[in-house]
This record gives C-alpha cells, structure tokens and sequence, in this order.
C-alpha cells in the first residue's frame, strides 16, 4: 500500500476556511453521523500517514470536554449532557537545556485565571504548568489539571477524505450511541488522519486530526471521557 504523508500545517492549503483567523468549526448533527459514515468513511481503503502536531505563537483553539458521570449507578454509565469548555492559547516558545518549550495559556469555562501549560514541542508532554510566576513541575501526566491528550512525536495513522471529525473507531464503537455523548461532530476540511495510541498518561486513545490545524485533534476519544474542538485560529 502506498504511504502517504500527510504533515499537518496550514499552508497545506486544504480547506483554509476551517482553520481562519476566529473560526468556529461547522458541526454535523450527531443524528446524521451514521449516514455520513455510511457514504464516507465506511467504504474507504484509508492510506498509511502521518501527521505532525506544530504550535506557533498566536494559536488560538477551543474544545468541549465530555465525560462520563459515574455518580449514576446504571448498567450502562451515562455521559454528563453539559460539556467544560477550555480556550487554549500559544503565548510564546523558548528554550530549556536545548529543548523548545511551547507555552501555552488554557481558560476552563469563564474562568479569568489561565492555567499555562510547558509543552516540550518534540515530545509534547507536559513538563510544568504555572498559574501567574509559579511554576510547578509534572511529574506524572494525570496531574495535569486541563485536558492535553497529543502523543508524543510523529503520529501515525490512516488517511481519509470525509467530512466527519471523528475517528473510524469512535464510529464503530459507538453503536446505538452509548459509547459517545451524541453532541454534534466537528465538521472536516475533508482530509483527515486518524490515530489510534495512547495519552502521555497511558490511556487509549482515538483521535481524529484535520490536515489544516496542526495544534489539536478535531475529537479525542476514550472510554470515559471525549473532547471535540469547536475552534482553530492561527493567526
């Protein structure tokens, strides 16, 4: 099978308007996901890609967090209907030891306090956060108290041309709509990498990325827990 690589940065060119500066991401209603799959994804012999997550001073995206609420005694365990909306914003890089350190300012909801993440831009773990002039080493990535799921390096996945900002796998598994929150799917430039890995914490993982925005999946999924982006700016 040809391999195509797929380097995820804007000058691609590939559906600009999905990633303009202060761009809200066109959804596609979770009641016409199965449909969209059905026509697009499902019938697709996907390439070998890969895609690489870059961030640059001045980018701008945000994305809704979905989990699943266990205070509910069910036999199946259902999502909490109201997502946490967290704004994330590239503030500057520097260097440390010979590393670039990516610093990046997340606002949780209409909190006026930033949370900033240090982001090694190699291996895209999460080596500090701070809040004001303190900085607070991680030492184990579930200590980090907003949502950051980007495995580490080059990531490597499937390529698609569909509309769906979800990942195959999410689709698949999702049958009858227990396994995810039915909220709207981001909407695709139309050329898409899926990924399948783990968190820097361990965790499965599947996400889908947009060939346009290089700084976050269009939806990361696991079992307990979702986040859909709902905006990408870079400027």
């Amino acid at each position: 099978m040809k391999k195509q690589i797929l380097t995820a940065v804007a000058c691609l060119g590939i559906g600009g308007a999905a990633f303009a500066e202060g761009a809200k991401l066109e959804t596609i209603p979770w009641a016409d996901v199965p449909k969209t799959y059905a026509e697009t994804d499902k019938a697709q012999k996907p390439a070998d890609a890969e895609v690489t997550p870059t961030w640059q001073k001045g980018d701008r995206w945000v994305v809704e967090l979905y989990q699943k609420d266990y205070s509910k005694k069910t036999a199946v365990t259902p999502w909490i209907p109201t997502p946490q909306r967290f704004a994330y914003e590239v503030v500057g890089t520097e260097v440390r030891e010979g590393e670039e350190i990516v610093r990046i300012a997340v606002v949780r909801d209409d909190e006026k306090t930033a949370t900033t993440l240090l982001v090694n831009g190699v291996t895209h773990a999460v080596v500090a956060t701070a809040i004001g002039d303190k900085e607070t080493p991680v030492t184990r990535p579930q200590d980090v108290p907003v949502p950051w799921e980007v495995p580490a390096g080059k990531l490597k996945g499937k390529a698609f041309e569909s509309p769906l900002g979800l990942p195959r796998d999410a689709v698949i598994f999702s049958e009858g709509v227990v396994g995810f929150p039915a909220a709207d799917v981001p909407r695709s430039s139309g050329k898409v990498i899926d990924v399948d890995g783990k968190t820097a914490a361990g965790d499965d993982v599947f996400q889908r990325w947009d060939a346009t925005i290089p700084q976050f999946p269009l939806c990361s999924y696991s079992l307990d827990r979702a986040l859909l982006l709902r905006e990408a700016t870079r400027r």
